[in-house]
């Protein structure tokens, strides 16, 4: 019977529904909530104890048993149920292939560096930074604000600002992305005043595909991590004289983190069931 007790106090505070302190006086209004649970429940221990008293038939005690069994059973559950945020950041860190073909193939190796960025998600939709700083060296020579020895070590570095939409089923998260890309090859070794420097800016598209593999969560934070394979495409980087399509690939580990959203719910045995 406490049981049953708790449940409808529960029950009657929610389905007062959210209240207005400027318009309603809330205190008196959740007292009265919880006195009429507690006299519906009261009314119902005192029938239950004058019939117990003036009789030892089995049979009424196995009614009042299926009765309270039965209130217990039709009577909602009031839970708090948590999810996610619809604003999440995400934060990432891992390695880089970039492949150069056409003419920035011919002056320059491919490059393999570090990879890092973070995401901003808002609903379906990805804000991405991702950015590499890869290393690789000159297969010629060349004139561009200075002389470029063949085999000189360079670097490369690129940032991709890019938007994309978020396509999730399970612990498997895709995301086809579109936006803009800037590149550049400096020499590895230069001082402040080495003007040599090639840069490109080119559309990208491409595809991010990611697998959450644990989470963990408070009251007030869901954190999300993931293992991260990113591919995408410059059809050219524009590179002013030495341009070609550039391939990319990265491959990271990191996590999303997003505010709690809490709310009270009612649901019946069967709902808890079958979340259980």
């Amino acid at each position: 019977m406490s049981g049953y007790e708790s449940k409808l106090v529960k029950l009657k505070v929610f389905e007062l529904g959210e209240l207005n302190a400027r318009t309603t006086p809330v205190k008196t209004t959740i007292e009265n909530a919880i006195s009429q649970a507690n006299y519906e429940v009261s009314r119902l221990k005192k029938e239950m104890t004058e019939q117990l008293s003036t009789t030892t038939d089995e049979r009424v005690f196995a009614e009042w048993e299926a009765k309270i069994a039965d209130l217990l059973r039709n009577t909602p559950d009031v839970v708090e149920e948590t999810s996610p945020g619809e604003t999440q950041i995400g934060i990432f860190a891992g390695v880089a292939q970039s492949i150069f073909t056409g003419k920035t193939s011919d002056y320059f190796t491919h490059a393999t560096g570090i990879n890092f960025g973070f995401n901003v998600d808002v609903k379906k939709s990805r804000f991405g930074l991702d950015m590499n700083l890869d290393f690789n060296r000159t297969k010629q020579e060349l004139e561009k604000k200075g002389y470029w020895p063949a085999k000189m070590k360079t670097h490369f570095a690129s940032f991709e600002l890019t938007y994309g939409i978020k396509l999730q089923k399970n612990k498997w998260l895709t995301v086809p992305f579109a936006g803009f890309a800037v590149s550049e090859f400096t020499p590895a070794k230069a001082d402040k005043e080495d003007r040599r420097r090639l840069d490109g800016y080119s559309p990208v598209i491409g595809l991010e595909l990611n697998r959450y593999f644990r989470s963990k969560s408070d009251l007030f934070e869901s954190t999300y991590f993931f293992y991260k394979l990113r591919a995408s495409v410059n059809p050219s980087n524009l590179v002013k004289n030495y341009s070609g399509t550039q391939f990319n690939l990265k491959l990271a580990i990191g996590f999303d983190v997003s505010k709690v959203k809490s709310k009270m719910v009612k649901k019946s045995n069967y709902q808890l069931a079958v979340t259980h």
